[in-house]
C-alpha cells in the first residue's frame, strides 16, 4: 500500500501512512508557462494505491488537482486508487436550489468515480449524499478525536459541548459523549420582525467553558453570532471547534475578537489552528471499504 500526497493533503497523508504502515510518497507539483497544473506520480505504482487531497480554497483550482492526480495513480500502475478527500468542495450544494441549476456536489461525486475505485471523506455535511458516487465510499468523522482533545485539555473543568443549530446536534452529542461533558443545541426564536433570541435548548451553561462544534467555519458568521448568545447566557469561556477550518474573510481574527480563547481544528485543511488529526478515523473507514 503507497499513500501519495498533494501539498494541501501532506500533513494527514504522512500521519495516514503512519497509522496504516504504509509507503508514503509526495506528489511533484508544478505549472506550465501558462498557469496550468502539472502533477508527477512515481512512475511504477501498484497494488493499492490512496491519494490524499483537501479540496481547499481555490476550490476549482484543487478540484482539478485532485482529479489529475488520481488519473496520474491509475495510468502509472496502481490496481486500486482510493481517493482520501478529508475536506471535499461543492458538498453544500447538494441540491437544486434555483431552476436551471445543477446539482453541484452530485456533479464533482461522479467526476471522482470516473478516476477512483473507492472514496473517503471526513464529516460531509450532508452524509446522505455519498449516493452520489458511483464507487464504494464512506464518511469519516472527527468527533471522537476532538472529543478525546477535549477531555485532556479541559480535564477537571466544568464543559459544555454546544451546537450551533440542529444540524450540527449529532457531531456535538458525539464529542461531548467522549470528554464525558454536557451537550446541546441552539435554538433561534423570533420575538419580532427585527429581534430574534438565541438560546441552548436545554442547557444552563452560566459559569461553564463552553466548547461551540461543528463540521465546517467558514467566514465564523455563525460562530460569532452563537457566541453572543452564549456570553448572554453566562458562558465563562468560549471556544470554537470544527472539522474544516476554511477560515475565509479573516475569519480567524474575527472570531478571537469576539471572545473566542482559540480555534480548534483538524488537519482535514493546513491551518494553522490544527489540534487534531483525523487520520485515525480515516484509516478506519479504509478498513471498511470493500476489496
Amino acid at each position: 500500500m503507497i499513500v501519495l500526497a498533494t501539498a494541501e493533503g501532506a500533513r494527514l497523508a504522512r500521519r495516514l501512512a503512519d497509522v496504516l504502515d504504509a509507503e508514503l510518497a509526495p506528489i511533484e507539483e508544478d505549472r506550465f508557462p501558462d498557469g496550468e497544473q502539472i502533477v508527477r506520480v512515481p512512475p511504477e505504482l501498484d497494488g493499492t494505491v490512496i491519494v490524499v487531497h483537501s479540496m481547499v480554497p481555490p476550490q476549482d483550482e484543487n478540484f482539478l488537482k485532485c482529479l489529475i492526480a488520481l488519473d496520474a495513480a491509475r495510468e502509472n500502475g496502481a490496481d486500486r486508487v482510493i481517493a482520501v478527500v478529508p475536506y471535499v468542495a461543492y458538498s453544500r450544494q447538494d441540491k437544486r436550489f434555483e431552476p436551471g441549476e445543477p446539482v453541484s456536489f452530485r456533479a464533482v461525486a461522479r467526476a471522482i468515480s470516473a478516476n477512483a475505485d473507492a472514496f473517503v471523506t471526513v464529516d460531509l455535511h450532508e452524509p446522505s449524499t455519498l449516493e452520489f458516487f458511483d464507487v464504494p465510499a464512506e464518511n469519516a468523522t472527527a468527533a471522537e478525536e476532538i472529543g478525546k482533545y477535549l477531555r485532556e485539555r479541559f480535564d477537571g473543568e466544568e464543559l459544555a459541548v454546544i451546537a450551533p443549530d440542529e444540524g450540527a446536534r449529532e457531531l456535538a452529542e458525539r464529542t461531548a459523549s467522549v470528554c464525558d461533558a454536557e451537550h446541546d443545541h441552539l435554538e433561534k426564536e423570533r420575538i419580532s420582525g427585527e429581534e430574534v433570541r438565541i438560546y441552548p435548548k436545554e442547557l444552563d451553561v452560566e459559569g461553564k467553558t463552553v466548547v461551540i462544534v461543528d463540521d465546517m467555519i467558514d467566514t465564523g458568521g455563525t460562530m460569532i453570532e452563537a457566541a453572543k448568545a452564549l456570553k448572554e447566557q453566562g458562558a465563562e469561556e468560549l471556544y470554537a471547534a470544527c472539522t474544516h477550518a476554511l477560515l475565509t474573510r479573516n475569519a480567524a481574527s474575527r472570531l478571537l475578537a469576539a471572545g473566542f480563547k482559540d480555534i480548534i481544528a483538524t488537519d482535514t485543511v493546513p491551518t494553522p489552528y490544527e489540534r487534531v488529526s483525523v487520520a485515525e478515523p480515516v484509516s478506519e473507514a479504509i478498513d471498511r471499504l470493500p476489496e
